[in-house]
């Protein structure tokens, strides 16, 4: 709070906002320089969170499902049980599924995975999404429903 009481001296260079007090300096890095943005296309991408009806929730899993968008345009999915493969286009914030089916059909035990095979049922369907990528996090909506994904 002194800081701020002394008034400091506040200038911005390019990406970087600095801020000088007696005794003190402050530095901020924009978020986007510091932690830019991953790309969608090459990453793998773990789904740690669903969004349900628009509230983000979270369930404990033994594997969590993936996701990995190719440069050629395949989209791979893993569920939490099984996988799931289709195409995909993405233009701004705007993805666009086509031919999504499964291409394993095992038996899914526990109610989490359960859960999370019929949610990822219901979003990842030919037609179109929204998401967005801020720094390490995948947002992916289809209505109310979807995904919030991460990667290193």
């Amino acid at each position: 709070m002194d800081f701020f009481m002394e008034e400091p001296k506040v200038s911005l260079n390019g990406d970087t906002l600095t801020m000088v007090a007696k005794g003190a300096t402050l530095t901020f890095l924009d978020k986007k320089v510091a932690v830019p943005d991953k790309p969608l296309v090459g990453t793998q991408w773990t789904a740690r969170r669903i969004i349900d009806r628009k509230s983000v929730g979270w369930m404990q899993m033994d594997k969590y499902p993936t996701l990995h968008f190719s440069t050629d345009g395949a989209l791979t999915i893993f569920n939490g049980c099984n996988q799931v493969k289709g195409r995909f286009t993405a233009k701004r914030s705007v993805l666009t599924l086509t031919e999504m089916a499964p291409t394993t059909m095992r038996l899914c035990a526990g109610e989490n995975v359960q859960r999370m095979v019929a949610h990822y049922a219901k979003v990842f369907v030919d037609g179109t999404l929204s998401y967005s990528i801020d720094a390490n996090a995948l947002n992916i909506e289809r209505g109310g429903d979807g995904v919030v994904a991460y990667t290193e």
